[in-house]
């Protein structure tokens, strides 16, 4: 049915034209992969805790020598137990990691931060031949807060 204004048959070109016999857009969910950033700031279990630069990440994956994830570490870590100069990573660090998939939804990766009460879940990818586990990517809560924001959650 077409749409009249004022006495006369609205054009789809026209300003006022609204065709409400169109279907809603179909909702596509928002992946991890479309908001973490690729750059992951990472320690060395080996590192000193006062080598850490906590003052643009607050929290960080800790990679071996071979690349593999064995912990995080966080601000909170660091700064509710006692450190000092020689303190390393591996002394402070949490080796019960949660992570997330690239094809997670952002949904499910906060529903994933609520439950276990973490900031931030580190991204990871499975190669099919040869099992191994890699970092791809990091998502925090403020990765998730501006999808919301800026509505693409």
């Amino acid at each position: 049915m077409a749409a009249r204004a004022a006495g006369r048959e609205l054009r789809p070109e026209d300003e006022d034209f609204d065709d409400d016999e169109s279907a809603p857009a179909p909702y596509v969910p928002l992946l991890v992969r479309d908001v973490m950033p690729t750059a992951v700031v990472t320690a060395r279990p080996d590192q000193l805790v006062s080598e850490l630069d906590l003052t643009q990440v607050t929290g960080m994956p800790v990679l071996d020598a071979a690349g593999a994830m064995v912990g995080v570490i966080s601000k909170t870590d660091i700064e509710t137990r006692a450190v000092d100069a020689e303190t390393r990573v591996e002394d402070l660090m949490s080796r019960r990691i949660k992570v997330c998939r690239p094809n997670n939804t952002v949904a499910e990766a906060a529903a994933m931060m609520l439950k276990y009460k973490v900031h931030r879940l580190p991204v990871v990818k499975s190669n099919a031949k040869t099992g191994e586990i890699s970092l791809v990517g990091i998502i925090t809560r403020t990765d998730v807060y501006y999808a919301l924001e800026t509505g693409r959650l």
